[in-house]
């Protein structure tokens, strides 16, 4: 059974924890609705989102897992 997001997801806690925790990725990959309420500004590496919705993002790549 597939749940359905509410919108209250903060992305840009993933990006700063990378940044405090000094780790320099090739890219980061985040599983997820796409509902989000906080994406933050974009990192200076690639970000693929793979959602289940058709859904865009500010910034990064989407695709959609079906």
């Amino acid at each position: 059974i597939v749940g359905q997001g509410g919108g209250g997801t903060a992305f840009s806690p993933i990006f700063a924890h990378i940044d405090r925790a000094g780790v320099e990725p090739v890219a980061c990959v985040v599983l997820t609705d796409l509902c989000c309420s906080d994406f933050g500004p974009a990192p200076d590496y690639p970000v693929l989102w793979v959602t289940t919705h058709d859904t865009k993002a500010p910034w990064g790549e989407v695709i959609e897992m079906k």
